[in-house]
């Protein structure tokens, strides 16, 4: 029985270094025509990448409450040796 290989979510799903490409090679890679710069979008176009990628929307990180942040500053040996210290010697 040969095994197959599975494909990794990266082989899977090529990214291209989108940073390292020229203005030609990104509006080839997205399947744009080449007047997009000039011409723009149609509406069609627009509504059709609208349904197919979504919200161009940044997703926003859970807020921690502030009891969180303060534990996680004062979460130190040292300050809980300070803070036992401060109340013996109160």
């Amino acid at each position: 029985m040969a095994k197959t290989k599975e494909a990794t979510p990266t082989e899977e799903r090529r990214v291209p270094p989108w940073h390292c490409m020229s203005k030609e090679e990104v509006i080839k890679e997205m399947g744009l025509k080449p007047d997009v710069r000039k011409t723009g979008l149609t509406t069609a176009e627009a509504a059709e990448r609208l349904a197919k990628y979504g919200e161009n929307k940044l997703t926003e990180a859970e807020k921690e409450s502030l009891l969180v942040r303060i534990w996680k500053l004062n979460y130190n040996v040292l300050v809980g040796i300070l803070v036992f210290v401060a109340i013996i010697s109160a």
